[in-house]
Parts: C-alpha cells; structure tokens; sequence
C-alpha cells in the first residue's frame, strides 16, 4: 500500500504541484526579464545611436576640412605642375627647328605655336613627316594605360590609381590634347592633391 500512496503522492506533484510551482515562479520572474531585456535592449540602442552619431560627426567633420583645405592643395598643386609643364614646353619648342623663338620667350603663359608651325614629336625625321604625325594626334601608344583610346572615362579612372606622377602627367596631357574629359582630368587632380 505504500507504493501505491508514493505513485499517487508523485502523480499528484507532477501534475499539480509542478505546474503550480511553475506558474508561481512565472509570476515572479517574467517581469524581472522583461525589464532585464527591456533595460538590454534600451542600453544596445543608445549605443548604437552614439555610434551612428560620432560617426556622422567625423564625416561632417572631414567633408569641412575637405571643402576648406581641398582646393586651396588642389590649386598650389596645379599651379606648379603648370609651371612645370609651362617650362618643359618652352624648352622643348626652343629646341625645335620649326618654331619661330620670336625676341622673347613669355615668361609666364606658354607661348601658342601657330597651327602651320605645329611642332614635331621627338624623332621626327624631317618638317613633313613632323607636321603629318602633328596632324594625326598624340600618340597613346607611351601611355601606362593600354588601349586608352578604347577604354570609357570610367574605366581610365579605374586605372589611374596605381600610376606614378610621371604616368598621370602623361595621360593629363593626353586627355588635354584629345578629349579632355572632366571626369579624367578631375581625378587626375584629385591623385595628385593626395
């Protein structure tokens, strides 16, 4: 008769006691989680708000200083490459045969060669062969970019990052003498600020 009062005693706990208990402790602890979660919860949003505003701050914070310092660099940049440009033309058409010096060189503008003077590109032969090539356009054979002529603005621009300075002068001038594209010769300058 004892086991059958423990059977009883145990089917009386498991289905009594354990749901009652279960219900107790439910009433107790529900509301503690929900306001752990809820604090948790409370606590990852501030967090990821502060996170999304510091870094909104820092992007505001560099568009400033790019639009303040940017092109004054951009400028001082493009000025002396220029200058540097301006001097190797003239050096360069004071070499060549075919181009009347006139008493003085300009100091500061390259001096505009007029267009039956065009100068011939190194290793020209003779005036006729020169004044043909000049005709015919720049060569983009030189170039570090290969089938530039085949290529769309976007895919130039794709290929300049990993050019030197000598490479970028020599497409800038090739794209000045060609199409000269804004997207190309802007990040072109963009490369050289930096």
């Amino acid at each position: 008769m004892g086991d059958d009062r423990s059977r009883i005693e145990r089917a009386v706990e498991y289905a009594v006691h354990v749901p009652v208990g279960f219900v107790a402790f439910a009433r107790d602890s529900v509301p503690t989680f929900v306001q752990m979660f809820s604090a948790r919860g409370r606590r990852e949003m501030e967090t990821h708000h502060k996170d999304v505003n510091t870094r909104i701050n820092n992007y505001r914070a560099m568009g400033q200083l790019a639009v303040q310092y940017g092109p004054p660099v951009i400028r001082a940049r493009l000025v002396e490459h220029l200058e540097t440009l301006r001097v190797r033309a003239n050096e360069t058409f004071a070499s060549m045969p075919l181009v009347d010096r006139g008493p003085t060189p300009v100091p500061t503008t390259m001096r505009v060669v007029d267009e039956h003077e065009a100068p011939a590109r190194p290793g020209a032969a003779d005036p006729v062969t020169a004044s043909a090539s000049a005709e015919d356009g720049p060569d983009p054979s030189g170039l570090a970019i290969p089938d530039y002529d085949g290529l769309a603005a976007s895919q130039i621009i794709e290929r300049l990052e990993g050019l030197d300075a000598t490479e970028l002068d020599a497409v800038d001038a090739y794209e000045r003498a060609t199409r000269a594209r804004r997207t190309v010769l802007g990040k072109i300058a963009i490369l050289r600020a930096s």
